[in-house]
C-alpha cells in the first residue's frame, strides 16, 4: 500500500515540476516579444526611434 502511495507522490511531484519548468520557459521566451511590443506601440503613436530602442533596452533590463 505505501509503495503505490509513493509511487502516486513521486509522479505527481514529476508532473508539478514539468509544469513549472513549462511555465518558466514561457515567461523568459515572452519577454523580448514584449519589450518590442511596448516599443512598437511607442513608434506607432508618434515617438522616436531612440526612445523606442532605450525602451526596449529598458525592458530588456528588468525582464519585462
Amino acid at each position: 500500500m505505501t509503495s503505490q502511495r509513493t509511487r502516486q507522490h513521486g509522479a505527481a511531484c514529476t508532473k508539478k515540476l514539468l509544469e513549472d519548468l513549462m511555465v518558466t520557459e514561457a515567461i523568459t521566451t515572452g519577454a523580448p516579444v514584449l519589450a518590442a511590443g511596448w516599443s512598437l506601440l511607442y513608434l506607432l503613436f508618434g515617438g522616436g526611434l531612440g526612445g523606442a530602442v532605450l525602451i526596449f533596452i529598458g525592458l530588456k533590463a528588468i525582464g519585462r
